[in-house]
């Protein structure tokens, strides 16, 4: 019997970010799990990583929580708490939005996404490039193939 590879949550967060016009008139194509050396940075970008499993997986049921680190950088500091704070309702959409946080992408069904921590503005020790860290849990389960 084959396996099954487990779908990739971090790239429907991106893909979801992507398709939404008012993120990527800021960024561009600079939205990613790693910030890539073709990016003229300081500029507007958004980096995405898992950083642990959120507890409560039922592999039972399919139901699977991912914790991710999500860092929006910006010029100055104002530009990145932008970024986060144009960024952040297509996550977790704006109560009376009349949007639905669940969606279908790359594999995943995404049900529910709740800020954990943040936003906390920041310097980039290496880089000297601001940019605003806030966690995320999110709540998923693998799609049939």
């Amino acid at each position: 019997m084959a396996v099954q590879v487990i779908p990739d949550v971090v790239q429907a967060i991106i893909e979801r970010l992507e398709a939404e016009s008012a993120i990527t008139t800021l960024t561009g194509s600079r939205i990613s799990r790693v910030m890539r050396s073709t990016w003229a940075m300081p500029t507007h970008a958004i980096t995405i990583r898992l950083v642990g499993d959120g507890g409560g997986d039922d592999y039972e049921s399919g139901r699977l929580r991912s914790r991710l680190d999500i860092e929006c950088y910006g010029p100055t500091p104002e530009q990145a708490l932008l970024v986060w704070r144009t960024m952040h309702p297509y996550l977790v959409p704006n109560r009376g939005s009349g949007r639905k946080v669940a969606f279908k992408q790359s594999g995943c069904r995404i049900d529910n996404i709740v800020k954990e921590g943040g936003p906390g503005e920041l310097i980039d020790d290496t880089t000297n490039y601001p940019f605003v860290l806030a966690t995320y849990i999110v709540n998923w389960l693998e799609l049939p193939v």
